[in-house]
């Protein structure tokens, strides 16, 4: 058994096949209670980085594979094993929830596993996690509100709270309620890129996501206000986003665009 999945983790990462990602995903989680803890996880995170990867390139099915993945590692205790649970999989798992809109075992899943987070970190941990599923329920003012609760913010995920709330706040905007105009939006934003372009540690490329995506929102923004409007403009701004090197959260970028396109 064990020579096998790992002659097909291999051919899978050398031929990038869908049939035989199929075929590991399908005999892993069937017998992973046959697996010892270190080859089980090793072929479990090996998975997740393959399909993510995949979900990355456009083929959103993908996400589905993530989360059953993640799931049944977590169902038979190999994520995160007889290790302290992560912040970076605790919340990596929330987001694969809200992706593909598994709110109710998100929310058992916090319950559950909130405790096994380093006690440092457990009140970033929670206020996070419920923004991001407060967000992708369409619960905009309920996500700032549980960013806002959040008093430190561990530096490796401050991009992430900041794009967070921008797209929030973005969304309150769209939606017209009290208090989040495009002022508001306009300061935030520039506070945002003051923040990104201050930190000198980051990767161009990372930067340039995250800024990109800004002015993205920033255009739209304008563009929602405007008293003319021009279709193509926004498919235009379709078609760049779409081929833009580097745009965080690209797939929802393109989704407030097409909200748009179907508004005029």
């Amino acid at each position: 058994l064990l020579i096998r999945l790992y002659y097909r983790l291999t051919q899978l990462h050398l031929q990038g096949s869908d049939a035989i990602f199929y075929l590991l995903k399908t005999e892993v989680l069937n017998r992973i209670k046959e697996l010892s803890f270190n080859d089980a996880t090793f072929i479990l995170h090996n998975l997740i980085n393959y399909a993510n990867l995949i979900y990355n390139r456009g083929q959103k099915e993908y996400i589905h594979h993530v989360f059953d993945i993640y799931k049944r590692g977590i169902e038979t205790g190999m994520i995160p094993g007889n290790q302290q649970m992560t912040m970076d999989t605790f919340l990596n798992f929330l987001m694969t929830c809200a992706l593909t809109r598994q709110f109710t075992v998100a929310r058992s899943f916090v319950q559950q596993q909130l405790g096994k987070i380093a006690p440092k970190d457990r009140t970033f941990v929670k206020g996070f996690g419920l923004a991001i599923l407060f967000f992708h329920e369409g619960h905009h003012q309920k996500a700032v509100n549980a960013l806002s609760a959040v008093q430190k913010v561990p530096p490796l995920r401050s991009f992430q709270a900041w794009s967070l709330r921008i797209r929030a706040c973005y969304c309150l905007f769209i939606q017209g309620k009290k208090g989040y105009g495009y002022k508001y939006f306009y300061h935030l934003s520039r506070g945002f890129e003051s923040f990104i372009n201050s930190k000198r540690q980051i990767s161009k490329t990372r930067k340039s996501a995250y800024l990109n995506q800004i002015r993205y929102l920033r255009k739209l923004a304008r563009f929602h206000l405007a008293e003319k409007s021009s279709r193509k403009t926004l498919e235009r701004w379709e078609a760049e986003a779409t081929t833009e090197p580097h745009l965080i959260s690209r797939g929802w970028v393109i989704g407030q665009i097409r909200d748009m396109i179907g508004r005029l």
